[in-house]
């Protein structure tokens, strides 16, 4: 290995060797050796060196690579080969493969495993690095995959060196450098981004996260020219008309789309007439037009707020023509006959499209809670004019949980003294705590009532909530149901905003 030939050899304890955690094969949430012997077995395949090992022996004709670093020996290069020691001559360091770990040795022909090696003693870090990327960028050794040469190259960059030194000490890779660059910092960007949305947050550190599904979005020249993403010769990114807050709900939109798998390398194809659309939706909601795919064109908006009431007087009340129970509206007649001019009739059926969907405008979800996320995002999916009965449903139960983890977040937790923690005490409490706020009190006095005058004040009450879900014969129309999500709102964006950090 060039520039390695003067390192010293010798002789190191196992158990005094510790694992990098910084290595580039292990990703996000590994803070010590016990995790990162767990990643390794989970995720790099190191039973495999386990089998080995207990088979054939141990040959250190090729050493790990360490450096010491506050007293001790850190693995370098061999870590898969470190932690599989480790793990033979104690199983019990990574517990969950234990029995696996014993298996494996038990069908061995050794019986005995070095309880030291020998080692390469690198000058620093800095020195090794160079080295450790030729190993792992050419097919002598198991490649890391993109994402691991990326994290390797760009990590470099970031500890100082500069990309026409990488190309000098990485003759081979030097065209792939600015391309590795490159993904290093999309990679970045997309994590700060991501540490203000818990979701995307543990989906960008979970191994569902593929860096090249990522790519391969901004790589197209749709995606470059639309959103302005420019590169430099060295792979550096910039986003020259665009501010902190875009690139930050741009990249959090993205990986939220990743992980519902809205796009991937085989559903979202460059040559799709469907793919345009989508990025400009991604601008839309990167600018804070809208808050989903699922919002309508801002541009429609006005448009459509002068063809809504004729909307709701063209659709039917309900199945059974008849209002929701116990409220004191009359029932309106259905009318088949259409608007005789085109545009009116062409407006009338995009206001037609805004609504089947529930009004999320302002309503980002910051709960830290996977659950939540999940309902909060087909909450918005649900079409409330052909399943207006459903939408009412998922309403009730998104209230109540939603109530129940703001709390819990709080540290003050909705209880009850007999039995389980049913809606009306999650009414109760938050009624008591949000007395300071006049509009979620409103909100929050109209739904503890037990009476209601109009069908509005009904709407908004928990009886309508409870009567969705324990009275058969409940039938709301999907006006009906708009109306009750736009009056619980001031409630919903309070609780999805989380309740207030301390300073």
């Amino acid at each position: 290995m060039r520039g390695s030939s003067n390192w010293p050899i010798r002789e190191a304890a196992v158990d005094s060797l510790r694992l990098d955690i910084d290595n580039v094969r292990i990703q996000g949430g590994v803070t010590d050796e016990a995790t990162a012997l767990q990643y390794l077995f989970d995720h790099e395949n190191a039973i495999e060196l386990v089998a080995d090992i207990a088979r054939d022996g141990y040959y250190d004709n090729e050493q790990p690579i360490v450096y010491e670093a506050r007293g001790e020996l850190v693995v370098l290069e061999g870590n898969r080969r470190v932690a599989a020691l480790k793990a033979l001559l104690d199983p019990e360091v990574v517990p969950s493969w234990a029995d696996r770990i014993r298996a494996r040795a038990a069908r061995g022909d050794q019986e005995d495993f070095p309880t030291a090696i020998r080692v390469m003693n690198a000058p620093s870090r800095e020195a090794a690095l160079p080295v450790i990327g030729r190993l792992h960028t050419r097919e002598s050794k198991r490649s890391w995959i993109l994402e691991q040469q990326a994290a390797f190259y760009y990590g470099r960059v970031q500890a100082g060196t500069t990309v026409d030194q990488l190309r000098i000490d990485n003759p081979a890779d030097r065209r792939k450098i600015p391309r590795f660059i490159t993904m290093g910092e999309v990679i970045r960007l997309a994590r700060a981004a991501a540490a203000s949305d818990p979701v995307a947050n543990a989906f960008i550190n979970s191994r569902e996260f593929k860096a090249t599904t990522l790519e391969y979005l901004y790589r197209t020249s749709t995606f470059r020219d639309e959103v302005g993403f420019v590169t430099d010769r060295d792979g550096f990114v910039s986003f020259p008309n665009r501010d902190e807050e875009f690139t930050r709900r741009l990249f959090i939109q993205i990986l939220l789309d990743m992980k519902n798998r809205q796009i991937n390398t085989r559903t979202v194809r460059v040559s799709d007439p469907g793919f345009r659309p989508y990025v400009l939706s991604l601008i839309e909601i990167a600018q804070g037009s809208k808050v989903s795919h699922d919002d309508p064109n801002p541009d429609e908006e006005a448009e459509l707020q002068g063809t809504e009431e004729d909307v709701a007087s063209s659709s039917s009340t309900s199945s059974s023509g008849r209002s929701a129970p116990g409220t004191p509206g009359e029932t309106r007649a259905h009318s088949d006959a259409e608007p005789s001019d085109r545009p009116v009739r062409e407006r009338l059926t995009r206001a037609q499209q805004f609504n089947e969907r529930l009004d999320f405008t302002g309503m980002p979800m910051a709960l830290d809670s996977q659950g939540m996320r999940t309902r909060w995002e087909e909450l918005q999916r649900i079409n409330v004019r052909r399943l207006p009965n459903a939408t009412v449903d998922v309403i009730r139960t998104f209230v109540e949980c939603a109530i129940k983890h703001y709390f819990e977040a709080a540290n003050d937790p909705v209880t009850s003294e007999r039995g389980p923690v049913q809606l009306r005490h999650c009414l109760q409490h938050a009624k008591e705590r949000f007395s300071h706020n006049p509009r979620v009190a409103r909100v929050l006095n109209l739904m503890s009532s037990g009476q209601a005058e109009t069908e509005g004040q009904y709407l908004t009450t928990a009886r309508a909530l409870n009567d969705a879900n324990h009275d058969p014969e409940a039938v709301f129309t999907p006006e009906q149901v708009q109306q009750m999500w736009s009056q619980l709102s001031p409630l919903i964006r309070v609780l999805l905003a989380g309740p207030p950090r301390p300073d």
